[in-house]
């Protein structure tokens, strides 16, 4: 490797004189020779850099990276792609090669603004189609994160997709209590029920909320509601949950009474209520309707 160090040797005084460019041509002279050694690129990046090649320099710093990637120096990597960054903040493949390093080394704030970047973008563009994908990968990396979350459940809704929509909500409902978050578990189904007032799940988690807070008259009124969607929809058995949770609650309230008088009258006499005992113990006022 002599003829190597003296071409480095070279390339260095070449450096020291000044002439950037013909030190550039030593050492990519040295990479022909050498094409593995990364502190090589590295040094051919760094003077594409002082001399203007702003591509060359990206196409270099990205070959380091992806060596160092390889050899699993994923640190090393995280810090060459960040050169190419600060070169063009906007290519897209090096993005998603930081998130994915970010996660591999567990920095999950990184990887989430990585990844936000990506999101943004594609929606400042109109891609939502890239979209979901990014925030099912911020999932992956940080499951509790709710804010994350959110932002999943939102662009479900966003593009149709509510049945996804009404799923990672009730992954979020069962975090935010939980962790003893009920407020703001309500405002979220509050905003939920606004735009869905009559989704089951929605209805249902409302109510479950106002269980849990020791509201008894919020829990009766969802309640209610719940019984209506169910047994309006001709779903027998969630219909009776529904209806034994009221009872539980206020037996002896004249509202209710009277709700459950109604109830007879319009299955014919006792209707559900005589069917409590053959009810599946597995069905209960939690379980998802068809979507409409």
């Amino acid at each position: 490797m002599a003829r190597k160090e003296k071409m480095i040797e070279k390339a260095q005084k070449f450096i020291q004189k000044g002439n950037l460019d013909k030190a550039l041509v030593e050492y990519r002279a040295v990479a022909a020779i050498d094409p593995n050694d990364i502190t090589i690129g590295l040094r051919i990046g760094e003077l594409c850099v002082k001399t203007g090649k702003k591509e060359e320099a990206i196409t270099e710093y990205s070959n380091v990276a992806r060596a160092n990637t390889h050899k699993g120096f994923y640190l090393k990597a995280i810090a060459v792609y960040k050169q190419v960054l600060k070169l063009d903040e906007t290519i897209l493949e090096v993005h998603y090669k930081l998130a994915e390093l970010y996660g591999k080394q567990k920095l999950v704030v990184d990887a989430i603004s990585e990844f936000s970047y990506l999101a943004n973008y594609y929606e400042k563009n109109g891609k939502p189609g890239e979209v979901v994908p990014l925030y099912k990968m911020m999932v992956d990396v940080d499951p509790e994160n709710v804010g994350v979350r959110l932002k999943l459940a939102a662009q479900y809704q966003k593009q149709g997709f509510d049945k996804d929509a009404l799923v990672e909500y009730a992954t979020i409902f069962d975090k935010l209590i939980n962790d003893g978050k009920h407020d703001r578990a309500e405002r979220i189904y509050v905003d939920l029920y606004n735009a869905h007032p009559n989704k089951p799940q929605v209805v249902s988690g409302l109510a479950n909320i106002y269980k849990h807070n020791g509201d008894d008259l919020k829990y009766l009124r969802f309640t209610r509601k719940l019984f209506d969607i169910h047994s309006g929809e001709g779903n027998t058995f969630d219909a009776i949950a529904a209806k034994e949770e009221i009872l539980e609650l206020k037996s002896d309230d004249p509202d209710v009474v009277a709700f459950v008088d109604k109830f007879k009258e319009s299955f014919g006499g006792e209707g559900l209520l005589e069917a409590d005992e053959e009810a599946p113990a597995a069905v209960t006022a939690e379980e998802p309707s068809e979507e409409e």
